[in-house]
Formats: C-alpha cells, structure tokens, sequence
C-alpha cells in the first residue's frame, strides 16, 4: 500500500467512526456520515474500492433509514397529541433549518 493509500483508509474509517458513533451521540448524523465515507472511498480508489452492488446497497440503507427516521418522528408526535399545523411547522422548519442553518 502506498502512502496516499493509507491516509484514504484513514479519513474514510475515522468519517465512517463518526458515523457509528452518531448511532449513540445525538446530532451527528449517522448514516449519511457513512455512506459519503463509502462514496468518497469509492471516489478515491476507484474500481479497486467497493463494488456498484455494496453502493447501492449503501444508498438505500440510507434512504430506508432517514425514511424510517422521519416517520417515526411523525407518529411519535401524533402519539403524543401534535396537530397537523404542529406536524406541518415541524416539517418545514427543518427543511429551512436543513437548507438556511449557519455552519
């Protein structure tokens, strides 16, 4: 392995640590930390990186999941008694936090 090698192993293993680490630590987020580790060590290595097949595994891991997160997050609000204007400005205030939030 070469030096360049090494440190692409390194940043894709310590951004895909921050990921699983997201899985206990709230505000990180956890699978899209992982999945552009996977993309970006793909990007990096090339055809000698993970297959097409283990990428998009990856990608619809990752969309299952951030799916499940949010309506889990829906019903959880309608469990405990939010209205659809509640739900509503929920939504919207984090696409805009998504979107418009200072770094």
């Amino acid at each position: 392995m070469t030096t360049e090698q090494v440190i692409g192993m390194i940043l894709a293993l310590v951004v895909m640590s921050l990921g699983v680490a997201g899985s206990i630590l709230s505000g990180l987020p956890s699978t899209p930390l992982v999945l552009i580790a996977a993309v970006g060590h793909k990007l990096y290595f090339g055809p000698t990186g993970v297959g097409w097949m283990v990428m998009t595994l990856l990608v619809l891991f990752t969309a299952v999941s951030l799916l499940m997160d949010y309506l889990a997050t829906l019903v959880g609000a309608r469990q405990l008694g939010a209205t659809w204007r509640g739900t509503t400005g929920a939504v919207v205030g984090c696409l805009i936090g998504m979107f418009f939030s200072l770094p």
